[in-house]
């Protein structure tokens, strides 16, 4: 007998499922639509749900498109109303993220950017589309006191005030700075990963293989290859159990922008890692 269980989900979860991603095709267009069309669904459970899984730019961009006569006289106003706000707020952590490397290249500090605004560039092609608050950075181990000096010097804050330096640098591997007048959180890593996850990236060969993308026209920052992004974002998703679908989407992306990757090309390198695991489960 197969006990395997079977998951139905509401509505509501079936509709946000469906608009929580980038592209929404034609078959997915119009089984959003029927869903829509149903007047028993909860209109502010759908809200809530974007909410709490950080897709309300992706609701807001598709639910106009799926059954615009449908919807509460209020959806559309509140989501419009968010979407812009998430939208000024991206524009002025990039900037504060842009001015940051700037500064950074100017010392001759090397530095990878990474995760939050990073992903809603390469991957979804538009800052507003993503919301997202902090923004990862890799630097060597032997900059982070430069790097922390640089980054008090230009109004970041942080929390973090070391008995033992030394000691917290070998015990940790990032460190969280805020920046008021953006709202930016920068977490400055001197590894990308605890060691619990470290045997799963190769660092000597993602400074290698990281390059420029133009976070703002006219700004280019480095960032990670586009393997190295992937692997990434499925240790993110692993680390929180995959519990918000903003995760599920930014790996849906990846894949859309790599449509053509050369998987075989990739297994040496994944095999060698022992990242087969943690990618089969997010791809």
């Amino acid at each position: 007998m197969n006990h395997r269980a079977t998951f139905i989900p509401s509505p509501e979860v079936d509709l946000l499922l469906t608009c929580a991603r980038l592209h929404v095709d034609t078959p997915h267009m119009a089984h959003a639509r029927r869903l829509a069309e149903d007047n028993s669904i909860d209109w502010s459970a759908v809200y809530t749900l974007a909410q709490r899984h950080g897709v309300i730019p992706l609701l807001a961009r598709h639910l106009p498109q799926i059954a615009p006569a449908n919807l509460p006289n209020w959806l559309l106003p509140r989501l419009q109303g968010d979407y812009a706000t998430i939208a000024q707020h991206n524009l002025l952590r990039a900037r504060a993220l842009v001015s940051l490397a700037r500064h950074l290249r100017e010392d001759g500090i090397d530095a990878v950017f990474y995760k939050g605004a990073i992903t809603a560039s390469t991957l979804y092609g538009d800052l507003a589309l993503r919301s997202f608050g902090d923004v990862d950075v890799l630097i060597r181990p032997e900059d982070l006191w430069q790097v922390r000096d640089l980054m008090l010097a230009q109004g970041y804050s942080t929390d973090f005030q070391p008995a033992d330096a030394a000691q917290a640098q070998r015990e940790n591997c990032e460190w969280h700075f805020h920046h008021v007048p953006s709202r930016l959180t920068v977490d400055l890593h001197w590894h990308v990963v605890p060691d619990t996850f470290a045997a799963l990236l190769d660092e000597d060969a993602l400074w290698a293989r990281a390059e420029d993308a133009a976070l703002l026209p006219g700004a280019p920052v480095t960032t990670l290859g586009a393997l190295d992004q992937l692997l990434v974002l499925a240790l993110n998703g692993a680390k929180t159990c995959w519990h918000d679908l903003k995760c599920i989407g930014d790996v849906a992306a990846w894949l859309h922008r790599h449509g053509d990757w050369d998987w075989e090309k990739s297994r040496p390198e994944i095999t060698r890692l022992g990242s087969r695991r943690v990618l089969l489960v997010s791809v």
